[in-house]
């Protein structure tokens, strides 16, 4: 499992390929996705970022659907805490069909030494 430590402020930048269970690459036309960063110890969701849906600070963007290229971007990290969360990933389609994949482990820290 990965895991991403940042240092809260700072932005949160994450490139991938989305994945089949299979572990073929997903092609996400016509697919929404959505990913939600999940308190670790609670696993509830913090923030949920969902394609088509980005805002100034945050977003996650599909940048090649054919091979299931995608962007999470989150310049606003201060409204984190210091501790550990998820990043759960979830490609829904339009006829709603919903595949998940691993998560991430997030780490949030005032300061990285």
């Amino acid at each position: 499992m990965s895991t991403i430590t940042i240092k809260r402020g700072d932005t949160l930048l994450v490139k991938g390929v989305y994945k089949q269970n299979d572990g073929n690459i997903m092609n996400l036309t016509g697919y929404t996705l959505e990913v939600n960063i999940l308190n670790g110890t609670t696993e509830r969701p913090t923030i949920t970022l969902i394609s088509g849906s980005s805002t100034a600070t945050r977003g996650v963007v599909i940048t090649n659907a054919v091979g299931g290229e995608f962007v999470v971007t989150m310049k606003d990290t201060e409204v984190l805490r210091d501790e550990e969360y998820w990043m759960d990933f979830k490609a829904v389609g339009a006829n709603g069909y919903e595949q998940t994949s691993k998560a991430l482990k997030l780490k949030v820290k005032n300061k990285l030494v």
